[in-house]
Formats: structure tokens, C-alpha cells, sequence
């Protein structure tokens, strides 16, 4: 099974000097292929924008990292069940004191704040659907996630969408 992943510690990982995958979803990709005969190879490495192109093209036969399940991309993809839970929350700059308190989302939807969201991604269908006020800062699909986070850093954004994994 060829399989596309996208790193992100501690769900998929790769050692810069090995290449040696680690992490949630490679450990269990491992059980699946000791349960089944199945051989497992790290095919490519994929973006949250640029993995069903590349499923399409056949660069893998599957994404093997968990991604959101999502109507407009399930018309493109099949998913399997979930695995875990994964909550998503807005991150703004340290210093940005805008968003505190527990009406975050509601000061978020405003027009004058910007989104920065992946184009073709879960997230920028989710961010269009729960913050359809804001302007959306969209981002091609094959910018690396700590690229597209860097928009928030250097103010060209003000808050993205992203999963907690703390």
C-alpha cells in the first residue's frame, strides 16, 4: 500500500537523518500490515490542500494520516471511520489580546478581520462555513503548513483554524 502523509509531530513523523516514519498513524499502519500481509510504503509527502490531486493522479493509493471528513471532499474521497477526536480552535498572535475571552469565534466573524485558511482543504470549507464574515486570506494548496501559519505571524492574517494537539 503506497501511502501519502503529511508530517505533523506526534501524528506523523519523519527523522531528518534516517527518514524513519514514527508516530499515531504510522504505528498504526504498522498493526494494519502486521494484521493483513500488507506491505506499507511512504510514498509522498502531501499538504492538507494538495492530497486528493495527488490521490487522483495515483502518486498513493491512500492518505495514511488522519484528515477531517468533509462533504465537498467526499465527493472526491472515500473516509474511513474516525480515529480520535481532534478539537480545532482559532490561533492568533501571542500579543493580539482581540480574541480573548469566550465569544472568540463571534469577534472572529467580523469583516474586519482576516482568516488565513489552505485552499481545497477541510479547514477552508469550515472556516468559510463558521466565520462567513471574515475575509478569507486563501492560500495555495501546496504551501506547507508552517508556511501558511507564518501568515499570522507577519500580520497578514489575523487567526487560522487549526486542530489542538496538546
Amino acid at each position: 500500500l503506497r501511502c501519502g502523509y503529511y508530517l505533523f509531530p506526534p501524528v506523523v513523523m519523519r527523522d531528518p537523518n534516517t527518514g524513519k516514519m514514527s508516530g499515531m498513524s504510522v504505528d498504526m499502519m504498522n498493526i494494519i500490515a502486521a494484521k493483513t500481509g500488507i506491505e506499507i510504503e511512504w510514498t509522498e509527502e502531501s499538504t492538507f490542500g494538495n492530497w486528493i490531486p495527488a490521490l487522483q493522479a495515483n502518486r498513493y493509493d491512500a492518505m495514511c494520516a488522519p484528515m477531517w471528513s468533509d462533504m465537498a471532499l467526499g465527493r472526491e474521497v472515500l473516509f474511513t471511520r474516525p480515529l480520535f477526536f481532534a478539537k480545532i480552535a482559532p490561533i492568533v498572535r501571542a500579543d493580539d489580546t482581540r480574541f480573548d475571552g469566550k465569544d472568540a469565534l463571534e469577534k472572529l466573524n467580523s469583516p474586519d478581520v482576516t482568516i488565513v485558511a489552505q485552499e481545497g482543504g477541510t479547514l477552508f470549507y469550515l472556516t468559510k462555513a463558521v466565520l462567513p464574515k471574515a475575509k478569507i486570506l486563501t492560500i495555495g494548496a501546496m504551501v506547507d503548513g508552517p508556511s501558511v501559519v507564518q501568515n499570522i505571524v507577519t500580520g497578514k492574517a489575523d487567526a487560522i483554524l487549526l486542530d489542538y494537539n496538546g
